[in-house]
């Protein structure tokens, strides 16, 4: 590794940290506050014992290396002023002294140590070869002009060619032997420059929780897999369901829930946080996840159904099912969506599971229509309806007249409506589903008359069943 030019040392200053400002070629992306704070104390209490290292950008200062410590000093030690090593050196050199510096460092992330490298060799590059090197990559970036590179480099060896140019793979060469760690081009290639092109939530998480290598390739697989567990959502929500997930793909088949909230409880308070879990076990969760989509699309097509496991019912019909109950008691396959139209007193979600709860009062039901859940959530509606819990009850469903849990539900009910038509769902971003067949709702309970009255005005036909 060539030795960055750089101007004797200006001076040793104390400057006001007001005008220091951190470096933009910084790849530390997470700071441990409760390491820092403990660093604080002890320049509170002891003083700076190292200075950091500056370079002066118009008016004030950026720092090159020690951001840890400005940060310590700055927000923990509530110092004003601190010592500095102001160097004269452009950006270029200032990239290379910061990648550095980060290196040197067993702290690092295996995310944060790979840009770090990545900047090196790209600041070498630069230096070395500029434009001509930077024609490698499509875009104007240090990951991709250095996978640009290395790339070519990489098809030349596998497929005996010399396009790359001897010039480039020297150097190349020589910067990986010289590296502060030095690496195998191949490994580094093929393994360790694709964890820069994750995705930017896999990046965040696996830094956050300081995830090994292989561990980070396990949850850009889990992302792929499942990506609605890291959108849209707080750290600390993304970590308990990527918690969930492991847990319960880690269980036996038999394991009680009483078992899985307890596991699931002594995962999150870890002290490891997500390093209680090894690769393999993330890996079992991200196949669950596989198969579980894979049945979720096979199931859509298979039975038609009018919307996803997220949609809910027009006002309308939810109004004419409080009306011939008299009220909605519990909704057991919800969402907070929908409950602002059902507004029923109590409700269940797929999180908080209404199939091992008791359905008291008057229900509405208008369950997941995905095999075999649409079929658990009306066996469960049986049960509760002929122990008594559930008093009276309007299920609503597609009309599939030919399966097994149409013909139990059917067994059971006082009467059932088909629609005139087919219902339009409504879905959380605010579409609209288009079915491709007709509904039937289901009443359970002793006021046939009330039911016939309501839906058979404005719904479509009723019939009672007969005993």
């Amino acid at each position: 590794m060539t030795d960055a030019v750089l101007q004797p040392v200006e001076t040793f200053a104390t400057l006001p940290v007001a005008k220091i400002v951190p470096s933009p070629f910084q790849h530390r992306r997470t700071f441990d506050q409760a390491a820092l704070a403990e660093l604080g104390r002890s320049i509170a209490a002891d003083g700076l014992l190292q200075p950091i290292t500056v370079r002066q950008v118009g008016e004030g200062y950026e720092l090159i290396a020690g951001e840890r410590r400005w940060r310590a000093a700055t927000e923990h030690a509530g110092l004003t002023e601190i010592l500095a090593r102001v160097l004269k050196v452009d950006d270029l050199q200032a990239r290379r002294l910061c990648a550095t510096e980060n290196l040197q460092r067993s702290d690092l992330t295996p995310i944060e140590e790979v840009m770090a490298l990545v900047e090196l060799i790209d600041a070498e590059l630069l230096m070395a070869f500029g434009g001509e090197y930077r024609a490698f990559a499509k875009i104007d970036e240090p990951r991709w002009r250095v996978k640009g590179l290395l790339t070519a480099i990489e098809s030349d060896r596998k497929h005996e060619t010399e396009k790359v140019g001897n010039k480039f793979v020297a150097k190349a060469e020589a910067l990986f032997s010289g590296l502060p760690k030095p690496k195998d081009r191949i490994s580094f290639t093929n393994h360790d420059l694709p964890l820069l092109f994750t995705a930017d939530e896999v990046q965040q998480f696996a830094m956050e929780h300081k995830l090994n290598k292989s561990q980070t390739k396990a949850v850009a697989e889990l992302h792929k897999a499942a990506p609605e567990i890291f959108r849209g959502a707080a750290p600390d929500k993304v970590f308990e369901k990527v918690v969930e997930k492991v847990v319960e793909a880690s269980l036996p088949d038999f394991a009680t829930d009483q078992e899985r909230l307890e596991a699931i409880k002594a995962a999150k308070e870890s002290a490891d946080g997500m390093r209680y879990f090894s690769a393999n076990e993330i890996t079992k969760a991200t196949k669950k996840a596989k198969e579980h989509e894979s049945g979720r699309q096979q199931n859509i097509i298979a039975l038609k159904w009018t919307g996803d496991a997220e949609g809910y019912t027009p006002q309308s019909y939810v109004e004419h099912a409080r009306t011939v109950l008299g009220g909605i008691d519990c909704d057991p396959a919800s969402n907070p969506i929908a409950q602002k139209i059902v507004c029923a007193e109590r409700y269940y979600t797929a999180e908080t599971n209404g199939l091992d709860k008791d359905w008291i009062g008057r229900v509405f039901l208008n369950p997941p229509y995905e095999h075999p859940t649409i079929a658990h959530f009306i066996d469960r509606l049986l049960h509760q309806f002929e122990v008594g819990n559930t008093t009276a009850a309007i299920l609503l469903t597609n009309n599939n007249t030919d399966t097994i849990w149409f013909h139990k539900a059917a067994s059971l009910a006082s009467a059932i409506c088909f629609t005139r038509g087919r219902i339009n769902f409504y879905k959380p971003d605010g579409k609209i589903s288009q079915p491709t067949n007709g509904q039937a709702f289901f009443y359970f309970g002793k006021d046939v008359a009330a039911f016939r009255r309501v839906f058979g005005e404005s719904v479509g036909l009723v019939v009672e069943v007969a005993e």
